[in-house]
């Protein structure tokens, strides 16, 4: 949601960060009971990457932006 109301240069890095999230979030509850305790840890640690690949471009937008300004 909040890709929506950021209107930085690259709201797709938002965007794309909670559609990973969700995926994530529904592949563990749909596979749950066969799913071990190590998918759980992989599974957090892609979000982990995608988490820090958002706000690193989140981050070099909001620089750009303020040096053009």
């Amino acid at each position: 949601m909040t890709a929506l109301f950021v209107r930085a240069c690259q709201p797709v890095w938002l965007l794309l960060d909670g559609l990973f999230t969700l995926l994530l979030g529904l592949l563990i509850w749909r596979h749950w009971p066969s799913s071990a305790m190590w998918i759980i840890g992989v599974f957090v640690g892609f979000n982990l990457l995608m988490n820090g690949m958002t706000r690193l471009m989140l981050t070099l937008a909001i620089r750009r932006a303020l040096k053009a300004a």
